[in-house]
């Protein structure tokens, strides 16, 4: 004769969501003194008794279920949610994607030559190379930057090109040329549209910053 806990390890080993076959059936209920049914099944796994394996199966079957519908349908619903957060590129969109792309680069190249012909008016000016591509890494963001650098570079090459001289003049013993800076400075403002002078607004900007900034003040007002 079989005993209820034979009963439960037998239905436990079973495996989750097993269905019992009638062969097995009929061969467990031959082991049991009182014959195992649907019914008497069903009224064990309603005891305090049985409420525990019941329990146990009901989670294993919904563990399961759980499982199958993950595996069936999850990388669906990503896919799907991904599909609404990044949808597909249409004809129209290609071709708008395409004439922004075009639009953005004639403005950059519209940009670029504005630059380089400031860049090449005021080198002159100031009596610089005006190689463009020698130019280009002095552009800015906007006009006026690019003017700011090349003075700034201006200034830095001339001090370099005085103290070159001045090196040769005192190693041949004589005495440095003057430099266009110790003349008396014009009272024009060099910043001002009508008496705009490059080499002279570097000069300041080099000496007397403060002064430069005063002078550009002045012409703006």
């Amino acid at each position: 004769m079989k005993t209820l806990q034979e009963f439960t390890d037998w239905m436990a080993s079973r495996g989750d969501g097993a269905e019992i076959t009638e062969e097995e059936f009929v061969e467990l209920a031959a082991g049991f003194a009182t014959p195992v049914t649907a019914e008497t099944a069903k009224a064990f796994l309603a005891t305090e008794e049985g409420e525990p394996v019941a329990k146990s199966l009901a989670d294993a079957r919904v563990t399961a279920a759980i499982a199958t519908w993950k595996e069936n349908n999850l990388d669906k619903l990503v896919q799907t949610q991904y599909d609404e957060l990044h949808p597909p590129e249409t004809d129209a969109d290609k071709r708008n994607r395409a004439m922004q792309a075009e639009i953005d680069e004639l403005k950059a190249e519209r940009k670029r030559d504005a630059m380089l012909s400031v860049a090449v008016k005021t080198a002159n000016e100031l009596e610089l190379p005006a190689d463009p591509d020698l130019l280009r890494f002095f552009y800015g963001s906007d006009e006026d930057e690019t003017v700011a650098n090349l003075n700034v570079w201006s200034s830095k090459f001339r001090e370099a090109l005085d103290a070159q001289v001045d090196a040769k003049f005192k190693a041949a013993g004589g005495a440095p040329p003057k430099k266009s800076g110790d003349a008396t400075p014009s009272t024009a403002n060099p910043f001002a549209a009508e008496t705009r002078n490059l080499t002279e607004q570097g000069r300041i900007m080099r000496e007397d910053p403060e002064k430069a900034a005063r002078l550009k003040a002045a012409a703006t007002s």
